[in-house]
């Protein structure tokens, strides 16, 4: 019974363990990135990650959102779409200029990285 108990708990303890990033912020991720069904592009993430929104921001549109392990990336530079060729399918590391919640329905997951730059994994 305690053996149960103990597993219960870990199990609706994991999503606490997500790390936690505010909307709006300057952030980089490591994950494999992929095309999807429908051709967007996202990344998957090494670990899940908790996105709040910033301290008053009470608009209503950035609603927490945890255990987010997919991320469609918006890009809008050549640049960007070079530097996802040039590691998609494969791990790399991705900077998004801000992380913004889904408001329309052109947008696949939850939360977005507005994407500033994408490297290898092991590069800042």
């Amino acid at each position: 019974m305690k053996r149960l108990f103990a597993l219960l708990l870990l199990c609706v303890s994991l999503p606490a363990l997500a790390y936690e990033y505010k909307y709006g912020e300057w952030v980089a991720f490591t994950g494999k990135l992929q095309t999807m069904r429908g051709g967007w592009m996202a990344v998957v993430l090494d670990k899940p990650i908790t996105v709040v929104p910033k301290p008053g921001d009470d608009d209503g549109i950035d609603t927490p959102e945890t255990g987010v392990r997919m991320m469609q990336l918006a890009m809008s530079s050549p640049e960007n779409f070079r530097q996802y060729r040039q590691f998609k399918g494969r791990m790399a590391r991705v900077q998004c200029e801000t992380l913004f919640h889904s408001i329309t329905a052109h947008h696949q997951t939850p939360v977005l990285c507005s994407v500033a730059r994408i490297s290898a994994p092991d590069r800042p």
